[in-house]
């Protein structure tokens, strides 16, 4: 067969995996709400790539000869990209019945939605899916949160993956006027110190690019969550049984995260309309980590080296947080505090609220004695299915 006839072969086969993928989007039986906020800009989507494609192959019916450039539209990422999007997707959009972990799934989404209705340098049209991990998908930027999912006390936990999505897209405003990528290109340019790279405690083979996107993430967690975030890391998630394990080379241990969190939840506890009222909060955090990562044989503490540079690293980014995407900063704490009986007795007709905020009172009301957290969990659902049902509109 003559190399026309392969590429085009190899341009059929794509084009029919494109249409397959439309095909599926187009079923019954997906979840409505995610269906009417991303199944119409994806069909658009996978339409005008088809098109593309369909194009180029005209084209190379068309030549006398295949032009080495030509085979690039096979193997394109935007194709890749798309095809990930779509079975993402149809995950989501045929997982979400009437199940509880379901119904949490659409909370987080939005949640994610009021982050980005306040961000200035992104906006939020995704979508959460669910998956063995957190993590951020920056290809198809769907975020996928671990399943099952355990009650309310987990979703915090999705605003630091949604400081990956925002860390790569940060703009700071120079004083010409100009923006630029702070943090992208603040990681192009970075060098560890010499005396972290020669640092007996800590472990081979370190990604420090890697250390820096879960530092910026855990900062934006704090700042964005308030101590919502750290409390569903610190007292539910963060292990303190492997609190200074380094295992991958990608993730500082949790005893650092631990700090990087405690330093930004300090920093937002000097700002308006906050300020001060994070200090018995930032305690109890402070006090049960410690204490729950001595009964488990471990210390939490970190080189006062690996503090200060941890701390420069986070300063700077709660920098350009604050100046750049100041809207962001959590300030529902004395809302959140004032909702605490709605938590106990949901109202049928609540006024108005943010997930976030509704995230910190779930955490005020566990933390009293004697909380069910189960209860908790529910009416924190009853409540935020307030703001989803705006998705069936």
């Amino acid at each position: 067969m003559t190399p026309q006839w392969v590429l085009l072969a190899r341009l059929d086969g794509l084009i029919a995996r494109l249409g397959q993928a439309q095909q599926a989007i187009a079923t019954e039986g997906q979840n409505t709400r995610l269906c009417k906020r991303i199944r119409e800009d994806l069909t658009g989507r996978l339409s005008e790539h088809t098109a593309a494609l369909k194009l180029s192959r005209k084209k190379v019916a068309a030549a006398a000869q295949v032009l080495q450039h030509a085979w690039s539209d096979t193997k394109s990422s935007a194709s890749v990209r798309l095809l990930d999007e779509c079975l993402l997707y149809l995950q989501a959009a045929r997982s979400r019945g009437s199940d509880v972990e379901a119904d949490l799934c659409e909370i987080s989404d939005a949640l994610f939605e009021e982050l980005g209705a306040k961000a200035r340098s992104v906006s939020w049209k995704s979508f959460s899916v669910f998956a063995a991990e957190d993590s951020f998908d920056v290809l198809t930027r769907i975020i996928r949160v671990r399943y099952p999912v355990s009650g309310v006390w987990d979703i915090p936990v999705g605003v630091h993956e949604f400081g990956h999505f925002l860390s790569g897209h940060l703009r700071q405003q120079s004083e010409d006027g100009t923006a630029t990528l702070a943090f992208e290109d603040y990681k192009r340019t970075f060098a560890p110190p010499k005396a972290l790279t020669e640092d007996q405690t800590l472990g081979p083979g370190i990604e420090w690019s890697s250390w820096l996107d879960e530092i910026f993430a855990d900062v934006f967690g704090a700042y964005a969550a308030g101590p919502a975030f750290a409390f569903s890391c610190l007292l539910f998630r963060f292990d303190p049984s492997s609190a200074d394990e380094e295992s991958d080379g990608k993730h500082p241990s949790y005893a650092k995260r631990a700090y990087v969190i405690l330093q930004t939840l300090r920093r937002c506890n000097n700002e308006p309309p906050c300020k001060g009222k994070f200090g018995p909060a930032i305690k109890l955090l402070q006090e049960s980590w410690e204490a729950a990562c001595q009964a488990a044989g471990i210390s939490p503490e970190i080189s006062e080296r690996l503090k200060n540079w941890i701390d420069g690293q986070a300063s700077t980014f709660y920098y350009w947080l604050k100046t750049s995407e100041g809207g962001l900063l959590f300030s529902g704490w004395q809302g959140a505090e004032d909702k605490m009986s709605w938590l106990g007795s949901p109202p049928d007709s609540p006024g108005e609220f943010t997930i976030a905020e509704l995230l910190n009172t779930a955490w005020m009301c566990r933390l009293k004695e004697n909380s069910n957290p189960d209860k908790l969990s529910k009416n924190f659902i009853k409540l935020a299915r307030k703001k989803t049902e705006n998705h069936d509109r």
